[in-house]
């Protein structure tokens, strides 16, 4: 079992913080243009609801919401796509960028047997890996990426509670 990096401040290997665009959104951790500003499931559905409400989006993602802004989330996002909506399809392609840009960052400074991803993941399949690997060679050199495997948690629906019981267990033994 690999041991996690925490570093001498307990804060090693905090990728969702690494800093994608200094000129990026502000993310709640105070730094801006964090990878998880762009690519959380949180974030996500923030920009979205805001750019929807604010710019009066006329969208399938709020269809899928049911009308309502405040449910929109990365499944209304992802059944949008599904549905060859231009917003949806907008917001993807960035969204797909900015993991790559991230995920190449990963690659390039620990170059890891694997890199697991979340929800968004578990929810898109091939909407999200098929493109993801089409840019990943922007983003880091082809040996990292060929060495690494790039896949949904196995974990599906049941890993956000799951995720919770094991920060919970981390914190207890520390």
């Amino acid at each position: 079992m690999a041991k996690s990096v925490q570093g001498v401040s307990d804060t090693g290997a905090e990728v969702g913080h690494y800093v994608l665009d200094i000129h990026g959104p502000e993310c709640a951790c105070g730094l801006k243009g964090c990878f998880e500003v762009y690519c959380g499931g949180a974030a996500l559905a923030k920009r979205m609801q805001t750019e929807i409400s604010e710019q009066k989006i006329n969208t399938q993602v709020l269809s899928e919401a049911g009308g309502d802004i405040t449910k929109i989330d990365a499944v209304c996002l992802i059944a949008a796509l599904k549905k060859k909506d231009p917003y949806a399809q907008k917001i993807w392609d960035e969204f797909v960028e900015r993991l790559a840009q991230g995920i190449g960052i990963i690659l390039m400074a620990f170059n890891p047997q694997a890199v697991i991803l979340g929800t968004i993941a578990i929810k898109a399949g091939l909407l999200l890996f098929e493109p993801l690997k089409k840019q990943l060679p922007r983003f880091a050199w082809k040996e990292p990426i060929e060495a690494c495997r790039i896949e949904a948690s196995q974990l599906g629906e049941k890993i956000s509670e799951l995720s919770a019981l094991a920060l919970a267990k981390q914190a207890l033994l520390q």
